[in-house]
């Protein structure tokens, strides 16, 4: 009977809502202020330090996007086939 709390895994206590709210509302990144933000050197729009802007980001993505769709869309490998190799010496190559 001892162990039955702990294999269930119910608390002992009943939690009191102030400690639930302090828990659920008292986070660390609602006392933070507001994050920096820097001016392009292209553009000068205004962005965070580790993020790309996102006016360059569009040009870019646009310039790149058909480079990407042309180099997935070609496959060296298709219609080319490979030798059978035999397993045996008295065995055909190709059946």
């Amino acid at each position: 009977m001892f162990f039955t709390r702990i294999l269930a895994g119910v608390p002992k206590y009943r939690t009191s809502k102030p400690r639930v709210l302090f828990r659920r509302y008292n986070r660390p990144f609602y006392q933070y202020t507001m994050r920096p933000l820097v001016q392009c050197s292209r553009c000068s729009a205004s962005h965070e330090p580790w993020v790309l802007c996102m006016d360059c980001y569009r040009v870019l993505r646009d310039v790149t996007e058909p480079i990407k769709q042309r180099m997935v869309s070609h496959n060296a490998y298709i219609g080319q086939r490979q030798q059978a190799m035999p397993r045996w010496t008295d065995e055909n190559a190709n059946p």
